[in-house]
């Protein structure tokens, strides 16, 4: 990934402005939404970042997008906004920083 939001334990909102970057950077077409072909953008820079993932197939890729979608999409408009694409990660990482610290 370019741009890899970090979690910063002494400000939030630099860590939120790392999402809003993040998305930013993804919107290529600028409207505000990460639409299924940016979608598919962020899917595969993430498996091409997890190197334990084998090379998947285009019809696996649709897949990993369909639930990427399904998982940030909370209006259930096909779409991800900047809000819904920062509240799941901020979310994500939120637990992620307290799964660490127990």
């Amino acid at each position: 990934m370019a741009h890899k939001a970090s979690i910063d334990s002494t400000s939030s909102d630099a860590t939120m402005e790392d999402l809003a970057a993040c998305f930013d950077l993804y919107d290529k077409d600028k409207n505000g939404y990460l639409d299924r072909k940016e979608i598919t953008i962020v899917v595969k820079e993430f498996l091409k970042a997890d190197q334990s993932k084998k090379k998947l197939s285009k019809s696996e890729i649709d897949k990993e997008v369909k639930m990427f979608i399904n998982m940030l999409d909370t209006n259930n408009d096909n779409k991800i906004s900047k809000q819904e694409f920062m509240d799941f990660f901020a979310k994500h990482m939120k637990q992620e920083k307290e799964r660490h610290s127990e």
